[in-house]
C-alpha cells in the first residue's frame, strides 16, 4: 500500500522547509550587509586628505598680538594635549597668543574661566568639551562684550544651531561623532563572520557619547537585522572603580556578546587586564579616538581589532581657522572637515607610533594648508 502523507507529516515537512528558507535568507542578509560594510570600511582605512573647509580669506593682523582664551576639559589627557598644541601652533602663524585654562569638566569652574576671559579682553574664546547651556550666563557676557566663542568637541560637526547662537556661541569646531559611531558599526560587521552582538558603553554627561551610541546602534541594525546591541552607562568618574566589573558582569549575563565598544579608547586600558585574568578574552574591541595605548594593543593583536580616530592636533588648527574667520568678520564654516581614519590590521603595521600623532592620519602640512587659506604666506 502506497504511503500517503498525513497532515502532521506535511506540517513537519513545511516547518523544516520554512526553517531552511529562513536560515538561507538570514545568511544572505548577513552576507549582503557584510559586503556593504566592507566597501564602506575600505574608504576610511586609507590615509586621509586635506579638504579646505571653506573659502580662503585675508586674516591679516586681526589676531596679531591678541589673546585667544581656551577653556579645555582635562588637559592632562593626550587628546586634549594634542588639541592644545594644534591651537598654539595655528595661533602662532597668525601672531596670536593662546591662554589655556582647564575646567576639569566642572561647569561652575568653566563659567568662572569664561568670565575671566571676558574681563581679560579675549579676542576669541574657545571652549572644549564644555556644556554651553551650563555656562549660558557667562557666554551671554562674552556676547555682550562682542567676543566670539568657538565651541569644540561638544557636539557633531556642523553650523552652530540657533539656540546656541542665542546664548553666545558663534561657531562649532568638532568631529562628526555620529559618523564615528556608524563607522565603528560598519567595521564590526565587516570584520565578523557571525552576527555582531555588541556591548557599547555610554558615558553620561558627555553629549557626544550619546551621538556615538545612537550612530552605532542604528547602523548596526541597518546592516545586520540579526545583530544586537546592549547599552550600559559608564560615567567617567566611575571608570577606575567599576568599569572592569561592569564589563565582566555583562559578559557573564549576556554570553552571546562578542564585541565590546568603548566609545572612548581610554577605557580600554581598564577593561583589557580583567578580560585576560577572567578568561573572557574571546571578544574583540572596536573603539574610538585612536590614542597610542589602544593602537599599541591593536598592533600586538591583543583584543583591539579596530580603532576609529580623528586628529585632535588637526582639530586645533581647524578651531583657529574658525577663530580667525570670526575675528575678521568672515562667516564661519559649517563643517571644519577634520576627517576620521580607521586603524585596523590592514594598516596598523605601516603606522610608526613613535612619530607625532598627526602623521598617523596623513602626510599633510597643516601649516602650509591653513596659511594658504588665511593668505598668510
Amino acid at each position: 500500500m502506497a504511503w500517503k502523507p498525513t497532515s502532521v507529516g506535511l506540517a513537519i515537512e513545511l516547518s523544516v522547509a520554512l526553517c531552511g528558507l529562513q536560515l538561507a535568507t538570514s545568511a544572505s542578509v548577513l552576507a549582503q550587509g557584510r559586503k556593504e560594510a566592507q566597501g564602506l570600511v575600505a574608504n576610511y582605512e586609507k590615509p586621509v586628505n586635506f579638504v579646505a573647509p571653506g573659502p580662503s580669506f585675508h586674516a591679516g593682523s586681526a589676531l596679531k598680538g591678541k589673546t585667544i582664551y581656551a577653556i579645555v576639559s582635562g588637559e592632562s589627557a593626550d587628546f586634549v594635549q594634542q588639541f592644545m598644541k594644534g591651537l598654539t601652533d595655528g595661533a602662532q602663524v597668525l601672531g596670536a597668543n593662546v591662554n589655556i585654562q582647564d575646567s576639569t569638566y566642572d561647569s561652575t569652574k568653566a563659567a568662572e574661566l569664561i568670565d575671566k576671559a571676558v574681563a581679560g579682553g579675549a579676542a576669541v574664546i574657545v571652549t572644549q568639551s564644555v556644556d554651553s547651556n551650563a555656562v549660558a550666563a557667562s557666554l551671554g557676557a562674552a556676547k555682550k562684550a562682542n567676543i566670539p566663542v568657538v565651541e569644540a568637541t561638544s557636539r557633531d560637526a556642523g553650523a552652530a544651531p540657533s539656540d546656541l547662537k542665542k546664548i553666545g556661541v558663534s561657531a562649532i569646531a568638532s568631529f562628526c561623532y555620529t559618523c564615528a559611531g556608524q563607522q565603528m558599526a560598519q567595521y564590526a560587521v565587516a570584520s565578523s563572520q557571525a552576527p555582531v552582538h555588541a556591548l557599547i558603553y555610554n558615558v553620561p554627561g558627555v553629549v557626544v557619547s550619546a551621538n556615538m551610541v545612537k550612530g552605532f546602534s542604528d547602523e548596526l541594525k541597518r546592516l545586520c537585522p540579526e545583530c544586537s546591541v546592549t547599552v550600559v552607562d559608564a560615567p567617567a568618574a566611575d571608570w577606575e572603580s567599576s568599569l572592569a566589573t561592569l564589563t565582566t558582569s555583562n559578559l557573564q549575563t549576556h554570553p552571546e556578546i562578542n564585541t565590546l565598544v568603548p566609545v572612548f579608547d581610554a577605557m580600554v586600558g581598564l577593561i583589557e587586564p580583567v578580560l585576560a585574568s577572567s578568561g573572557l578574552n574571546k571578544v574583540s574591541i572596536v573603539t574610538y579616538n585612536a590614542t597610542k595605548p589602544a593602537l599599541q594593543l591593536l598592533a600586538k593583536k591583543e583584543l583591539v581589532t579596530g580603532d576609529v580616530g580623528g586628529s585632535p592636533y588637526w582639530l586645533g588648527w581647524a578651531t583657529i581657522d574658525q577663530a580667525a574667520r570670526l575675528a575678521t568678520a568672515t562667516a564661519p564654516v559649517d563643517d571644519v572637515k577634520v576627517p576620521h581614519r580607521l586603524f585596523d590590521a590592514t594598516n596598523i603595521q605601516s603606522i610608526d607610533l613613535g612619530k607625532p600623532q598627526q602623521s598617523w592620519y596623513a602626510d599633510v602640512d597643516l601649516k602650509n594648508e591653513y596659511s594658504k587659506l588665511w593668505q598668510a604666506q
